[in-house]
C-alpha cells in the first residue's frame, strides 16, 4: 500500500535544548506530553478485558495517548509524543503523512550521509507490575530502505530510580526464515508487523515507547497502526531438560551401551522430563572401536531402543551416534520425538582432524526443529567452538540449543564453561550439553548462568525452564545495584550484518 508523499503537518528539527535521558535532546515546542500522561495513568489503570484475538482496541482499552496520530501541535509534532534527536546536524525529518483508509503515519525522511537518527518517545505511568500488555505496530519503509536496520520499535520499563530493567526490542530479524523471531511477520517488502505481548516486570515504575528511524543513506521510514493494550496473559510454556553423566566402563560394547543409555532416558522420564539429551557418539565412547566400526543407518538400532523410552514416558531425545547413508559416514545427532519416531537429525558441520581421518565427511545445514513446546537446534561437540553455527541456530529461531560432546580440553578445559556461558548470552538461548569424563555437563540460560551442572558427577541433572514469551526476570543485587538481564534481545537487534560479509572468508 502506498504512502502519500504530501505531508498533512510537518516538523524540521531545529536547534535543540538538553533533553532528559542519556544523549538526547528534544525540541523546547513539543507540546501536549501532559495530556497523554494523564490519559495513560487512565488507561493503566483499566481492568484487562477480553476480545478477539488480532481485533483492533475498542478506545476505552486503548493506553497510548493518540496512537493514530491523529492530533498535532502547532509545529506538527504528535500531541502525547515527544520528538527528540540525539544530535540536530543528523536529525530525520518528520512529518505526519496519510495512508490508505485516512490512516496516519509518523514518517521519518533521512539524509543521504548516511548519519540520520530521530526518535519519538511516549511515557506512560504508572504501570502495575504483572499486568500483561499487547503492542501492535507496523513498520514501512521506502524502496532501497531495509526496516531491519533504519528503525527500531522499543518498550523499555524503568524503575523508581529511572534505571532501565528491562528494554524489549520488536523486530524482524528473521524476514528470509520460515521462522520468525519476537512475534513479528513480514507482509512484504519493506513492510513489517509487530505484535508482541508482554508482562509488566517487577519493580517498574514506568513505560517508554520509542519509534526510531535511523542511518538509511536517503529514503524513509514510518510508524502506524500503533495500539497498546491490556492483554490476557498467554500460556506458560514451561519445560524440564535433562542431561546425562554417564561413562560406560570398559570393556563395553555398542549393544550395551545402547542399554546403559536407554536406562538413563528411562530415568529421566519418570521424573518428568520433556527432552533428554545424550551424549556424542554413545556408541563408540568406552568400546575401543573405531567410529568406522560401529556404523548405521538413521532410524536404526540406537534410534530404535530410544525410541521406545521416549515413546514409553513420552519425552523427547537427543543421541549421538555415527552414521551410514550410503557410501557417506557422518557424526549425527539424532532427535528422537515423544511418539518414538525420528523427528530430525542434525550432521556435525565441524570435523576435528581425527573424525576426518576416519571418513567422516561435515554436514551442511544448520537444521531447526519445531516440537512441542520450543524450537530445539543441535550442535555436536567441536561445533560449539565456531559461534557463528550458535548464531545461525539462533537466528532460525532456535530457542534451546543442545550439544552431546565428547570432551573440551581447550585452555586446559577452562574453555568449556567460558564458551558454553558465551554462546548462550550471546544468542539469548537456553544451552544444554552432555558431556564425558570428569569435565561438566552443562544447563545455562539465556543469561548465561549455569542451571545445573554436573560437576564430573555421573546421574541425570534435570532444570526446569520458562519458555513464555515476554515474562521477564529484573534482579538486585544485596547493595541495591540492578544486575543487567535484558541481552537476549538487545545483542539480536543491535547486530550489523551489513558490516560482517568478510566473515566467509578462509
Amino acid at each position: 500500500m502506498g504512502e502519500r508523499d504530501q505531508p498533512c503537518a510537518a516538523c524540521v528539527v531545529g536547534p535543540l535544548p538538553r533533553a532528559p535521558g542519556p544523549g538526547l535532546e528534544r525540541p523546547s515546542r513539543a507540546l501536549g506530553i501532559a495530556i497523554g500522561l494523564m490519559l495513560a495513568v487512565a488507561a493503566f489503570s483499566s481492568t484487562p478485558s477480553e476480545g478477539v484475538a488480532g481485533a483492533m482496541p475498542e478506545p476505552s482499552q486503548e493506553m497510548l495517548k493518540n496512537p493514530n496520530f491523529t492530533e498535532l501541535d502547532a509545529s506538527g509534532v504528535p500531541v502525547g509524543w515527544e520528538y527528540m534527536t540525539p544530535n540536530e546536524a543528523t536529525a530525520t525529518r518528520l512529518q505526519v503523512v496519510r495512508g490508505p483508509g485516512g490512516t496516519r503515519w509518523g514518517k521519518m525522511t533521512m539524509r543521504h550521509h548516511g548519519g540520520s537518527y530521530g526518535l519519538l518517545r511516549q511515557r506512560l505511568e504508572p504501570v502495575r507490575p504483572g499486568r500483561w500488555v499487547r503492542f501492535r505496530c507496523t513498520v514501512r519503509a521506502a524502496k532501497g530502505v531495509d526496516p531491519r536496520y533504519s528503525s527500531l520499535v522499543r518498550l523499555i520499563w524503568y524503575d523508581a530510580k529511572n534505571r532501565k530493567i528491562v528494554r524489549e526490542y520488536l523486530d524482524d530479524t528473521q524476514v528470509r526464515g520460515r521462522l520468525r523471531g519476537k512475534g513479528a511477520t513480514a507482509t512484504g517488502r519493506g513492510v513489517s508487523k509487530l505484535d508482541w505481548t508482554a508482562c509488566t516486570p517487577e519493580h517498574a515504575e514506568y513505560l517508554e515507547v520509542h519509534l526510531i528511524g535511523r542511518w538509511a543513506k536517503g529514503g524513509w521510514v514510518s510508524f502506524g497502526e500503533l495500539s497498546m493494550t491490556p492483554a490476557e496473559a498467554p500460556p506458560e510454556r514451561k519445560a524440564k531438560i535433562a542431561v546425562v553423566q554417564l561413562n560406560p566402563q570398559s570393556p563395553t560394547t555398542p549393544a550395551k551401551n545402547r542399554r546403559l543409555f536407554a536406562e538413563k532416558v528411562a530415568e529421566a522420564g519418570r521424573r518428568g522430563a520433556d527432552l533428554v539429551v545424550l551424549g556424542e557418539g554413545i556408541t563408540v565412547v568406552g568400546t575401543g572401536k573405531r567410529m568406522s566400526q560401529v556404523l548405521e543407518p538413521v532410524p536404526g538400532p540406537t534410534t530404535r531402543i530410544m525410541g521406545e523410552q521416549a515413546k514409553k514416558y513420552g519425552l523427547y531425545v537427543v543421541v549421538g551416534l555415527y552414521e551410514r547413508d550410503g557410501d557417506m559416514r557422518y557424526n549425527t545427532a539424532v532427535l528422537v520425538g515423544r511418539d518414538g519416531e525420528v523427528v530430525g537429525k542434525y550432521r556435525k558441520v565441524h570435523l576435528p582432524e581425527g573424525e576426518a581421518d576416519e571418513g567422516l565427511i561435515p554436514g551442511t545445514e544448520h537444521p531447526v526443529f519445531e516440537t512441542d513446546f520450543a524450537r530445539i537446534g543441535i550442535q555436536i561437540c567441536y561445533d560449539y567452538a565456531f559461534p557463528e553455527s550458535a548464531r545461525l541456530l539462533a537466528l532460525n529461531g532456535a530457542e534451546i540449543i543442545v550439544c552431546p560432546i565428547w570432551g573440551s580440553p581447550r585452555a586446559r578445559g577452562l574453555g568449556w564453561e567460558s564458551t558454553a556461558r558465551a554462546r548462550a548470552l550471546e544468542n539469548g538461548v537456553f544451552f544444554a550439553a552432555s558431556i564425558y569424563g570428569p569435565r561438566r555437563s552443562l544447563i545455562m540460560d539465556p543469561d548465561g548462568d549455569i542451571l545445573v551442572d554436573a560437576n564430573g558427577e555421573q546421574g541425570v541433572y534435570i532444570a526446569e525452564i520458562d519458555l513464555t514469551p515476554g515474562r521477564y526476570k529484573v534482579e538486585y543485587d544485596q547493595d541495591g545495584k540492578l544486575v543487567w538481564r535484558y541481552f537476549k534481545h538487545v545483542y539480536r537487534k543491535e547486530r550489523m550484518p551489513g558490516t560482517y560479509r568478510g566473515i566467509t572468508r578462509w
